[in-house]
């Protein structure tokens, strides 16, 4: 009893330092090892919102050439909220809200988006992942540089 508490709570702190994995790789464009923090058919989907199209990537291939290439046109920061976590086995279900503000680096304007993740995580290999995280924007915008 007392052991599988403490699994359930090294699992739980593993899935936040993943979260907080998640946002310093990105914003610091490591791609491969932004990407190796999804599993190797992990899925990042963003819902479409003002003039952003959906858009759902699959594999760390592409996950970590989309991270690659956001840096190149723009620098910025997440903030996350602390994450909601449910596990289930070698599964669990997550929720966290975020904020973002990044400078495009071809016009200097500035952008905003805040909104929440919900994510899938799962065991492989030992290890926690994300199998799917979905982006759901509830507010985007762009300041033009002063």
């Amino acid at each position: 009893m007392i052991l599988d508490e403490l699994e359930r709570h090294a699992d739980w702190w593993e899935m936040f330092q993943l979260e907080a994995a998640y946002a310093h790789l990105f914003d610091t464009g490591q791609g491969e090892e932004w990407a190796a923090l999804f599993t190797t058919d992990g899925v990042f989907k963003v819902d479409a919102m003002g003039d952003r199209p959906a858009a759902s990537l699959t594999g760390q291939a592409e996950l970590a050439e989309r991270c690659v290439a956001f840096r190149a046109r723009e620098v910025g920061f997440h903030f996350l909220a602390p994450p909601r976590i449910e596990i289930d086995g070698s599964t669990a279900q997550g929720l966290t809200g975020f904020r973002f503000y990044g400078v495009e680096l071809a016009t200097g304007n500035i952008r905003e988006s805040e909104g929440f993740y919900e994510v899938s995580y799962r065991k492989e290999e030992g290890r926690w992942a994300f199998a799917v995280r979905h982006e759901h924007p509830v507010r985007r915008g762009t300041s033009r540089r002063p």
